[in-house]
Formats: C-alpha cells, structure tokens, sequence
C-alpha cells in the first residue's frame, strides 16, 4: 500500500528531528567513553578537545547520513512514521508501523 499525504511532510523539520535523535547517542557515547579511554592511556591532547572532535565528526557524519536518508527514502519507498508525524505537527499514527 503506497502512502500518499495530503501534505507533504516538511523535509529540513524532518531532517533536524532524526538528526537530533542521532547526535543525542553520538554525545551519549563521546561522554561516557572518552573518560574511560583516557585513563587507560596517555592521551595527545586534552580530554576536552578530544570529546570536543569527536562529538564535531559524530554531527558531521550523521548530518551526512540523514541528509541521505531524508533524500533518498521517499524514492525507494521507506518512511519513518513517528518522525513524520512529529515533523508535521500532528499525534502519532495509530496503525502499525508497517
């Protein structure tokens, strides 16, 4: 069953809600594990700047992949319900997620 809305489904709103939900476990894991890394061993520069890199290179690499995703979904037919829905405004759909 092919999804048509009647609106079509704001695509920067879409792209910075999975985007945001990326970055939060890419800082979760810069945050929880470059301390415990650092402690094992002699770090080349300051624990601050490392995590700092890291949680830079995490945002640029999930900005890429969600710019993908956000681009390229609707041409293969994939579609992320829940963030639609956010995106839009509008409760969550209440079907399956299929």
């Amino acid at each position: 069953m092919t999804y048509s809305p009647l609106k079509p489904v704001p695509r920067l709103r879409l792209f910075l809600l999975i985007w945001l939900t990326g970055m939060l476990g890419a800082v979760s894991v810069a945050v929880l594990m470059l301390p415990r890394i650092g402690m094992e061993v002699t770090l080349p520069a300051p624990l601050w700047l490392i995590t700092l890199a890291s949680v830079l290179q995490s945002g640029l690499l999930v900005a890429l992949a969600t710019w993908a995703g956000v681009a390229l979904a609707p041409k293969v037919g994939l579609r992320a319900p829940l963030f639609e829905a956010a995106a839009m405004r509008r409760p969550k759909p209440h079907r399956g997620l299929v």
